[in-house]
């Protein structure tokens, strides 16, 4: 495992999420953690307000089934209210 994997599990590693819990990633950026919370719970929104850091995230995670990226503002974005524990990084 790379150096760099180890980081992204590290940094999500003391998160207590469940595969049926529901993860949403406020500025997800160009990804680096995104595919680390995938692989921990059953479902990430992420959200990111540059159309382009957007794309690199879908491009780097394109291999998580459970990922929904969303391009725009959080206070514009319609997400819904699921049900969801809160868990603030």
């Amino acid at each position: 495992m790379s150096l760099f994997l180890r980081r992204q599990k590290n940094i999500v590693s003391w998160l207590p999420l469940e595969k049926t819990d529901r993860v949403l990633e406020i500025g997800c950026g160009c990804g680096a953690v995104t595919g680390a919370l995938c692989r921990r719970a059953g479902h990430v929104d992420a959200v990111e307000i540059s159309p382009r850091r957007a794309e690199i995230a879908a491009y780097r995670n394109q291999d998580c089934a459970n990922l929904t990226i969303h391009v725009g503002n959080l206070n514009d974005l319609a997400l819904g209210e699921a049900d969801r524990r809160e868990i603030h990084a």
